[in-house]
C-alpha cells in the first residue's frame, strides 16, 4: 500500500513539475523578447510592463512550489496518503486563486500595451474582447475545470485508501 500511494504521489509531482517547467519556459522566452525590446526605445514601457506580470507570476509559483516536501521513505501508508490528499489541497487552493497571482497581472499588461497601441476606439474594442475573453477562459479553465479535475481526483485518492487498507493492507504493509 505504501509503495502504490508512494507511486501516485511521485506521478502527481512529476505532472506539477512538468506544468510548471511549461511556465518557467514560457517566462523564460518572455523575459528573453522583453529584454531585446529594452533596447528599443519605442517599446521600452511596454518591455519593462511586460516583465514585472512574468516576473511576479514566475516568482509566485516558485513560492508555492518550494515548500513541497520529498516523500520519506520510511513513512508509513497513512502519511504517504495524507502528503497526496495535502498535494492535491495545495494545487486546489493555488488554481482557485489563479485570478488573481496570474490572470490580473498579465491582463493589466495587455491593457498596457492596448492603450499604448495607436488606434480609434472602435479599433480597440476587438483586441479588449478578445484579451478580456482569454482571460476569462483561463481563469475558467483552471478555476472550474481544472479545481473539478482535482477535486475528482483526490476523492478517487482518498477511496484508493479505505479500498486497501479495508482489503487487508493495513499500515503495517
Amino acid at each position: 500500500l505504501a509503495r502504490n500511494i508512494a507511486v501516485k504521489v511521485n506521478q502527481f509531482d512529476r505532472t506539477i513539475f512538468w506544468r510548471n517547467f511549461r511556465e518557467y519556459a514560457a517566462g523564460a522566452v518572455l523575459f528573453v523578447v522583453f529584454g531585446f525590446q529594452l533596447f528599443d526605445a519605442e517599446h521600452r514601457t511596454t518591455a519593462l510592463a511586460g516583465l514585472a506580470p512574468v516576473g511576479f507570476v514566475l516568482i509566485y509559483m516558485w513560492n508555492q512550489h518550494r515548500r513541497v516536501r520529498p516523500l520519506d521513505p520510511t513513512a508509513d501508508p497513512r502519511t504517504y496518503h495524507s502528503e497526496l490528499l495535502k498535494r492535491y489541497d495545495d494545487q486546489i487552493k493555488l488554481l482557485r486563486t489563479v485570478k488573481y497571482w496570474y490572470v490580473l497581472p498579465i491582463y493589466a499588461y495587455l491593457l498596457v500595451v492596448l492603450a499604448r497601441v495607436p488606434s480609434s476606439l472602435p479599433g480597440r474594442i476587438i483586441p479588449f474582447v478578445i484579451v478580456t475573453a482569454f482571460g476569462a477562459f483561463v481563469i475558467w479553465l483552471n478555476e472550474g475545470y481544472g479545481v473539478r479535475k482535482l477535486k475528482d481526483d483526490k476523492a478517487k485518492a482518498e477511496s484508493l485508501f479505505e479500498e486497501q487498507a479495508g482489503e487487508g493492507f493495513g499500515e503495517s504493509k
